[in-house]
This record gives structure tokens, sequence and C-alpha cells, in this order.
């Protein structure tokens, strides 16, 4: 099957928007109820910074642009691709980088699409295999 050659840009704005609106939840419930969930909502929101950017997938490489910088890792310098199930968090690692990002796991992207299957349908083209690891979230990008 031939990659359908287009770029697929997955914001992170719902991600933002959940950790906020988690955060406020928990002040509000701090106000009326027990203090240690308006601290604990308060702890919450510096969260939301880490989901500022977005993660561009083309057919030419994976790209992830965030207040921090700008990363980018090409198909061809991926070796394995590490996800958490329905691709909450996606590592796509090389010989000497790797490239960890959110993943598009519920929300619907600009064009309405949901990329989890570009990518798969890219790695499968590529001979890129993807494996399931649960402790994917707790690596960062390097060398990008």
């Amino acid at each position: 099957m031939a990659t359908r050659r287009r770029t697929v840009v997955v914001p992170d704005t719902a991600y933002l928007v959940f950790i906020l609106g988690l955060a406020l939840v928990f002040v509000i419930w701090g106000i009326f109820r027990a203090k240690v969930f308006m601290y604990a909502g308060i702890a919450i929101a510096p969260l939301a910074i880490f989901f500022l950017g977005k993660t561009t997938i083309s057919p030419a490489c994976v790209e992830r642009q965030s207040p921090w910088g700008h990363r980018t890792i090409g198909w061809d310098e991926v070796t394995d691709i590490e996800v958490l199930p329905n691709f909450y968090w996606i590592v796509f690692n090389g010989k000497d980088k790797r490239l960890a990002t959110i993943g598009p796991a519920v929300f619907n992207t600009e064009k309405g699409d949901l990329p989890d299957w570009h990518i798969e349908e890219i790695a499968e083209e590529r001979g890129i295999p993807i494996k399931l690891n649960l402790l994917a979230f707790l690596k960062q990008s390097k060398s990008t």
C-alpha cells in the first residue's frame, strides 16, 4: 500500500485546554471542599506549558515546534517507534537521536484526521517497527 503523500499537523490545543480545565476544577473544588485540591490544581496548572506547540508528520520527517525550539527527525533516520497504547505518546528513535512527542490519540487535527494511521502507514512502507512501551512517556527528545 502506497503512503498518502501529505502532511498532517497535530496541534496540542486540546491537551492544553484539558490540563487547564482540570486545574480549574481542582482549584474550585479546593475552595469549597478541601484545600489540598486547591493546591493540587495550582500545582497542575504549570504543566500546561508543555502543551504549547504542534507536531507535523510529513512523508519526509516528523517535526516538533514549541516555545523551547524546533526539533526534527527524518524518516530515513528513524530505526524504531515506541508508543503508549492508542498513540498517547510517541517516541521516534534514531541511531543517535530521539524525538518524543505527544501523540494524536483522540484529538482531531486541523484537517479532521487522526494521524496514527499515517504514522503506521509510513512506518510499514519503510519497514520501521512500532513497539508498545508503557514507559515511553518518560523518554525525552535528544540530539534533534
